[in-house]
């Protein structure tokens, strides 16, 4: 053991700068890596440390009962550890016209009615001042309301007959966590005012709203929805489902950044095992003496694996040090500015299994080198049988003739990793055009139509969509809908009632058909999972909140993606979860028929411009709550607005993997060209020129190019879009594959290119070899 020392603390002596340098570009490439995969961890992670922080109600629980009475009948219900209770008013700040539906929501106690906001500006409303408010960041950006401005609020008696106005002052401005990550209907104005206004204009109160907070392990739509809905309420929305959202929503830049670090990982690792080859051929004379002299094999192995460990360290230092240093840039998206866990954070499970995989790769790959020279170093072979045999183009036979002799293990692991590396390139084009097409087809998530007009919380009035859609000869296409919350074999489901204005128009259907019965439902992906029911079967259906009819039984007929138009504060179907009714079967469950649609969506003919038609319809859709009405050309869920916001990150996982596969292409052929080093100087000594001699050894990219063209290619992209189908399925969205024939040509050629210019590399190096000196090497 002690020449073993004695042999690396020389061999260290010698190169100790060259060895600091690559521990410290090492330790930056898995600096890379790591900073990745703590930021995706960190953001992964950030939604629930935001809620916490907010102190966020788990559920949501609309009703019209005073506060004393709601107390007492939600406060037994089981699960239910906590309550917090408000009321709703329909109003508007004068002289601010603005389409943005707002929200008025007064607190009856101190505790802030929905999740406390992250303050951007200002205060929280004191509980004792009754006119002071808060707004949410959406509407004062779009309406330029500022901390300290003075305004007058009207609010409107629900029956329409009443109005009154108070002044108020707005003492700050904050976001709240549901609207970080958000579809692009879900935006909306949110006022909160004192505690003390309460008591002033209860007779003009639209609404009552009761937030729980629930006992662990207690789930609002399994335990809480049933109990609510046999008081004759409904569950208004569920945290778990908010939360589930948003990680959905979060997921395509959580795939990013983990695939970023992967390839930075995959990058460092293969330059650590060409810094090590070299470094290892560097003593193989003097080892191939010691050999001789008596040290073993262990030893001299030993001899490689040391320093290898020795600069696994040095770069597991470093890896840290810029893992710290990114750490503020985490989390990274929407979420950034509102998590409270931000500054100099370090994921240790992140930072410890990184640091003992990254210490296995380097010296595993040592150790894998050094074993390999010492099997591999006697094996070669002898060309000119092969050169003899093939008259007219000398020099392509003997390319050719390298390529299949020699040390057969070193050239298989060359053209592996060329092929594994040609193979993620393909799989990253595929999945990133697949995703980039999916976020750029509306109809592939819900939005089957061309345009959609929402008056949240309103009733558009049969004669207003007949004047807006039925008569407008643009339109070919018009369905209304209602919103409401259903129980589906007991399960609380947001649904949907469909108003036929004109012609046929629905969600997109992914599997069997839409409703045309009334006895008949279409659900959402999820929902349809979470059932265990298949197409066929009858579900029963219920109003959740209403026991005054009758159950229905029901039949599936098919699933769904729900286009997500969202109204806040109410559950909404979207993409997976969601059901889908006719009119009349709403009617019967209701037991009434006024309720009437909130939103309604039109397909245009084409070649029709929506603008046209918003431009034609300057009021909107008539309302009878005279809500005002918000246009939308799409309505993309935030899960590819995700997509869409990262985009950039998209493009540059394209560019490492590409730049990953030429990089690895080049080494195989370099590899191959230096290990045949022997070879070309025999071809020179028997008369091969020197442009021949570079000639033979680019001869060697024809075996590399077919295979990793015709295995390579295919085989990612078969991968790819495999990986974008389980993407897309776990949205519940349309999982076609959107790829053009064009780019697989694209990436053919990409890899012949990049086979053509890693054998210019090696002809290079072939045309540099020095005859004399090699074969007296050997």
């Amino acid at each position: 053991m002690s020449a073993v020392v004695d042999l690396v603390r020389r061999r260290l002596a010698r190169r100790a700068g060259a060895w600091i340098a690559v521990g410290l570009l090492l330790g930056a490439g898995f600096g890379l890596s790591l900073a990745a995969f703590n930021t995706a961890r960190r953001t992964s992670s950030a939604y629930d440390r935001i809620l916490v922080a907010a102190d966020a109600p788990d559920a949501a629980i609309s009703h019209s009962l005073p506060t004393a009475e709601a107390d007492a009948q939600f406060g037994d219900l089981d699960g239910v550890v906590g309550q917090r209770h408000y009321t709703g008013y329909v109003g508007a700040f004068d002289g601010i016209d603005t389409p943005l539906t707002v929200s008025f929501l007064v607190p009856e106690q101190p505790r802030f009615p929905i999740e406390r906001p992250t303050l951007r500006e200002g205060r929280l409303p004191d509980p004792n001042r009754a006119h002071e408010v808060i707004v949410n960041s959406y509407f004062a950006d779009r309406t330029g309301i500022e901390v300290g401005d003075r305004l007058d609020m009207t609010l409107v008696a629900l029956d329409q007959s009443r109005t009154v106005t108070e002044p108020v002052k707005v003492v700050g401005i904050g976001t709240f966590a549901r609207e970080a990550v958000i579809d692009e209907t879900a935006g909306s104005g949110v006022v909160v005012m004192s505690p003390a206004f309460a008591p002033l204009h209860r007779d003009f109160a639209a609404y009552a709203s009761t937030n729980v907070d629930l006992a662990p392990n207690v789930d609002a739509r399994r335990d809480l929805a049933p109990q609510v809905t046999k008081l004759g309420f409904s569950l208004q929305e569920a945290r778990a489902s908010e939360q589930q959202a948003v990680g959905e929503a979060m997921r395509p830049l959580i795939v990013i950044l983990l695939g970023l670090g992967v390839l930075a990982f995959a990058a460092t690792a293969i330059a650590a095992g060409q810094v090590l080859q070299r470094e290892q051929e560097r003593w193989r004379a003097d080892d191939e003496t010691l050999h001789q002299l008596g040290m073993v094999r262990t030893q001299l192995v030993l001899a490689a694996v040391v320093p290898a460990a020795l600069v696994a360290v040095l770069a597991l230092a470093v890896a840290w040090l810029v893992m710290a240093v990114a750490s503020p840039l985490a989390p990274v998206g929407p979420l950034h500015d509102l998590d409270p866990g931000q500054g100099f954070t370090i994921d240790l499970s992140v930072a410890l299994l990184g640091s003992i995989v990254i210490l296995a790769t380097v010296v595993g790959i040592a150790a894998a080198l050094a074993l390999r020279r010492r099997a591999e170093v006697t094996t070669i072979a002898n060309p000119t049988r092969s050169v003899g045999a093939v008259s007219g183009r000398p020099a392509a036979a003997a390319g050719l003739a390298l390529v299949f002799s020699g040390p057969r293990r070193r050239t298989r692991r060359s053209a592996a990793l060329a092929t594994a590396a040609v193979l993620l390139a393909a799989a990253v084009v595929t999945l990133v055009v697949s995703a980039i097409s999916l976020a750029d087809s509306p109809s592939r998530y819900g939005f089957d139509w061309d345009v959609l007009a929402l008056s949240a919380y309103g009733d558009q009035t049969a004669e207003g969509l007949q004047t807006t859609f039925a008569d407008d000869p643009d339109v070919i296409a018009a369905t209304g809908f209602t919103s409401s919350s259903l129980l589906v074999d007991g399960r609380a489901v947001p649904g949907l009632a469909a108003s036929r204005v004109k012609g046929d128009l629905g969600p997109t259907i992914l599997r069997g058909r839409s409703v045309r019965h009334d006895d008949e439902i279409v659900v959402g992906g999820d929902t349809f999972d979470q059932l265990g029911v298949d197409l066929g079967d009858r579900v029963e259906v219920q109003i959740a909140g209403s026991d005054s009819t009758q159950p229905l039984r029901l039949r599936v007929v098919g699933v769904a993606t729900f286009a997500p138009v969202a109204q806040i504060g109410t559950d909404q179907p979207r993409l997976g979860t969601g059901a889908l009714l006719r009119r009349a079967t709403f009617e019967r469950l209701a037991g009434a028929a006024d309720d009437r649609p909130e939103w309604t969506a039109a397909r245009l003919a084409p070649g029709a411009d929506p603008a046209a038609l918003i431009a034609r319809n300057p009021n909107g859709v008539p309302d009878a709550l005279q809500m005002r009405t918000r246009w939308f050309t799409d309505a993309q869920p935030a899960e590819l607005r995700q997509v869409e916001s990262v985009r950039s990150l998209l493009y540059l996982a394209v560019i490492i993997s590409a730049i990953l596969a030429l990089g690895l292409i080049g080494h195989a052929l370099l590899s191959l060209t230096r290990d045949r080093r022997r070879e070309l100087a025999v071809l020179t000594a028997i008369g091969f020129t020197r442009r021949q001699r570079g000639e033979a050894a680019a001869w060697q990219a024809v075996p590399l190019g077919a295979l990793v063209t015709i295995v390579g290619v295919p085989l990612g992209i078969v991968i790819g879009r495999f990986a974008f189908g389980v993407f897309a399925r776990s949205l519940a969205v349309d999982d076609r594959t959107a790829f053009p024939a064009g780019l697989a040509l694209a990436l053919v050629l990409g890899a012949l290119i990049a086979s053509a210019l890693g054998a210019l590399v090696a002809a290079g190096v072939a045309r540099r070899t020095h005859t004399a000196i090699e074969l007296r090497s050997e």
